[in-house]
């Protein structure tokens, strides 16, 4: 499951998975009509269309991404982070895929400062 770019014949030109998608942006170009949206990826990567409906892709993927956010047991890491003898925390590198643990969930990252979480 993932989010897939096609073309008008519905055949499939990328396919990206969700925790591939780090932002969801909107231009606005300088034609009328016709703006775009950029996909930023965990890995650095940006994918960009333009489309007459691209505030729109944008609202809805964002909408779908948040849900999405707020439920999952899952991360991943936008930024290394190492350990050493003054700390105690887990190592990791950008893109690693982390677990919760101790029952949260990711809307509980919106009021809390650390949490706990595992590698997969």
């Amino acid at each position: 499951m993932g989010i897939y770019v096609v073309d008008d014949q519905e055949n499939i030109l990328l396919e990206f998975s969700y925790p591939e998608v780090t932002r969801i942006l909107h231009h606005e170009c300088g034609r009328p009509g016709v703006d775009m949206c950029t996909l930023q990826m965990a890995s650095g990567d940006e994918y960009s269309f333009q489309s007459s409906s691209a505030n729109d892709i944008k609202a809805l993927l964002t909408t779908f991404f948040n849900g999405l956010k707020e439920r999952s047991l899952y991360l991943v890491a936008i930024k290394s982070q190492q350990r050493d003898d003054s700390n105690d925390l887990l190592e990791f590198e950008t893109g690693d895929l982390l677990t919760l643990v101790n029952g949260l969930r990711g809307k509980d990252l919106l009021d809390k400062i650390s949490v706990k979480v595992r590698r997969f």
